[in-house]
């Protein structure tokens, strides 16, 4: 039977480190505590947009990237490993020793990788997946402005809709009704 090397997320361990609630990690990605709790638990892979906005919400930004040969101590303990080729097994072996690995392969380099190792494929972000953070984002935005004061007094009245309902459809049902006057 083949050894297998274990790919999986240190998203637990970094929000710890920093002393935040699943709570609060959702809150500042955009996404449900539920969500961050499937991904901690390995259930979810999230979209890479999620997954760079967890990212750099945990503060992991120190990358060791192997691009072939001996495979050196880092001086600083990285937070991931990038392997920009592809590593024999004892080279997966080491590099997942000393990080969280991720691979950068080829299509036709998959087979060989999934013998190896036990792989976690990174997901594209959906179409819904783009229209929820973009929606996040347009709901961040609004919610700035009306504590900023400079919106007329009468979109102040939906700020409630915003928090609740998707900025687009408030601001298509607001348009219509405006319409129809």
């Amino acid at each position: 039977m083949k050894e297998q090397s274990t790919l999986k997320n240190r998203v637990r361990e970094l929000r710890t480190r920093l002393d935040m609630r699943q709570s609060d990690l959702a809150r500042e990605i955009g996404v449900t505590r539920q969500t961050i709790l499937a991904i901690e638990k390995g259930r979810l892979n999230p979209s890479i947009n999620i997954a760079l906005k967890t990212a750099r919400v945990l503060r992991a930004v120190r990358p060791y990237v192997w691009s072939g040969g001996a495979i050196g101590s880092p001086v600083e303990a990285p937070d991931a490993v990038v392997a920009a080729v592809l590593p024999t097994r004892d080279e997966l072996r080491q590099l997942a020793a000393i990080a969280p690995t991720t691979v950068l392969v080829l299509a036709s380099q998959l087979s060989y990788l999934r013998s190896i190792a036990a792989l976690t494929p990174l997901t594209l972000p959906s179409p819904a997946d783009r229209a929820q953070d973009r929606s996040a984002q347009l709901r961040s935005q609004i919610a700035a402005r009306l504590r900023q004061g400079d919106v007329d007094a009468e979109l102040a009245v939906l700020a409630p809709l915003y928090e609740e309902h998707a900025p687009a459809m408030v601001a298509a049902t607001t348009i219509w009704d405006l319409s129809q006057r």
